[in-house]
């Protein structure tokens, strides 16, 4: 095996090319709303659940169900996101079957947001009942 080095012509190895650095903006960060904020600050949840003509195919097979709601900002600042779990019991022992979480995205000062999601829950029809909780939110700084 023959290896030739060529010279290259206009590189001088004893100088460093200062490199440019983009300045990037800091965009402001999301800040957590504490349990205490949440309860204060943010009304609604769930109101009705419903099955769904819709199945899956793959992945999580458990049956759909149409989830409906909403979800109120009763303060100044714009909510980013709000998390609602939604617990579902069955009807006559009370055991906790199954749960699924919802995200609410972008809730203005003083409105309320409707919501309507699909969401995979082991349930019967008829045989359960259901509790929801805002478990977490954030706001935009």
């Amino acid at each position: 095996m023959i290896v030739v080095l060529l010279p290259l012509f206009g590189c001088d190895q004893n100088k460093l090319i200062p490199q440019k650095t983009a300045v990037v903006p800091q965009t402001p960060t999301d800040r957590e709303l504490s349990p205490e904020e949440i309860k204060i600050r943010l009304e609604g949840g769930t109101d009705t659940i419903e099955p769904s003509s819709s199945r899956t195919v793959s992945g999580d097979l458990r049956p759909l169900w149409i989830v409906t709601g909403k979800v109120r900002n009763a303060t100044s600042p714009t909510v980013k996101t709000v998390k609602i779990r939604i617990i579902a019991y069955d009807s006559k022992t009370h055991d906790a079957l199954d749960t699924a979480d919802i995200e609410v995205d972008d809730i203005q000062p003083q409105t309320t947001k409707a919501f309507r999601r699909e969401v995979p829950l082991m349930i019967h029809w008829g045989k359960f009942y259901f509790y929801d909780e805002l478990v977490s939110a954030t706001e935009a700084r």
